[in-house]
C-alpha cells in the first residue's frame, strides 16, 4: 500500500502545503493526477482522498493548499473528484461514511450532479471546461 502524505507540521488555512509539480507520468500510475484530456503528472508524494478534505489543489499555482487548519501528524487529503475525470484504474470504495460520501469513487464522469456540483469550484480547468 502507500504511504500517504501527513502534515510534518501544522498548516493554517490557506497556507501551502506542497507544490504539486510537472513529473509526467501514464495514466496507469493510480498515483496521478490529471490536468488534461491525457495528461497526468505525479505528485512529490501520495496524498489520499477524502470527501471532506483539508487540503484543495489551487490550479493557477499548481500548489496544494490548506481548505483549513491542519495539525502536525493528520493525513493530507484532497477530493480526487477535482482531478480525476476517469479514475477506474485505481476505483476504490470510500468508508468515510459522511452524509456526502461518493461511496465508490471512479471518477469525476460517474458522479451526479449534486457530488460535482459540491466540488465545483476545486475542480482542474480541463474538467470545467469538459463539464461546464
Amino acid at each position: 500500500m502507500y504511504n500517504f502524505l501527513h502534515a510534518k507540521h501544522q498548516y493554517a488555512k490557506g497556507d501551502i502545503i506542497l507544490t504539486i509539480g510537472i513529473q509526467a507520468c501514464g495514466p496507469s500510475d493510480p498515483r496521478r493526477i490529471q490536468i488534461g484530456e491525457s495528461v497526468y503528472v505525479l505528485p512529490p508524494a501520495v496524498i489520499k482522498h477524502s470527501c471532506e478534505p483539508n487540503a484543495y489543489i489551487d490550479w493557477r499555482e499548481m500548489t496544494l493548499k490548506a481548505i483549513q487548519a491542519i495539525q502536525a501528524g493528520e493525513y493530507i487529503t484532497y477530493h480526487y473528484g477535482t482531478s480525476e475525470e476517469d479514475y477506474s484504474i485505481g476505483a476504490f470504495d470510500c468508508t468515510c461514511g459522511l452524509n456526502n460520501c461518493v461511496r465508490h469513487f471512479r471518477g469525476f464522469r460517474y458522479m451526479n450532479a449534486e457530488q460535482r456540483n459540491r466540488i465545483k469550484d476545486r475542480i482542474s480547468h480541463y474538467l470545467f471546461k469538459k463539464y461546464y
